[in-house]
């Protein structure tokens, strides 16, 4: 129920958590739902109210502890994030927003080796997110892997061949089209 609201079924998806938290649901799932709907729109305080509700009900869901990793790595708390994320994946979560999480948040750190990792591993699912497999490239030309780097910035403009990222990031690894 969670992937209907990454999948730009917003309001659908809306429609069905409303309803289940008005049916009394003492399930996280629509109160995740809702504020991930509510994170989509970068509405914080919205999405705090949400996954605050999900927490009192299972404080240690792994879905629970990604929630509120993506939450405060929105607010552009990396260090915290990092801690939630992974509390989250210690507990069993195996998805790829939690790696593409990991991925964005060791990103913000500098730690390119496991910005990477993270990605790659993020992209094994959700192979058309250009926004990761662009940061990938970055984190890998960080590490000076530059034909690796090449070849990710390559498959983003095999996706979407407009993409000025990944014509800048390609130029400035000094490669010629």
């Amino acid at each position: 129920i969670l992937k209907i609201s990454e999948d730009f079924y917003l309001r659908e998806a809306k429609a069905v958590y409303t309803k289940a938290i008005e049916l009394g649901s003492r399930e996280v799932l629509p109160y995740l739902g809702m504020g991930n709907i509510a994170l989509h729109y970068r509405d914080l305080a919205e999405a705090e109210k949400w996954f605050g509700q999900a927490k009192q009900l299972q404080p240690e869901h792994p879905a629970v502890l990604l929630a509120w990793g993506r939450l405060v790595l929105a607010r552009n708390e990396p260090e915290k994030a990092q801690e939630f994320l992974e509390q989250s994946r210690s507990k069993g979560e195996d998805s790829s927003t939690l790696y593409g999480a990991l991925g964005d948040v060791y990103f913000k750190l500098k730690a390119w080796d496991k910005a990477a990792e993270n990605y790659k591993q993020a992209l094994q699912n959700r192979r058309r997110n250009i926004d990761w497999r662009r940061s990938m490239g970055i984190a890998l030309a960080q590490q000076g892997r530059k034909k690796e780097a090449e070849l990710k910035f390559r498959e983003v403009l095999a996706f979407t061949p407009d993409d000025v990222e990944g014509w800048r990031e390609l130029r400035k690894l000094g490669v010629r089209y």
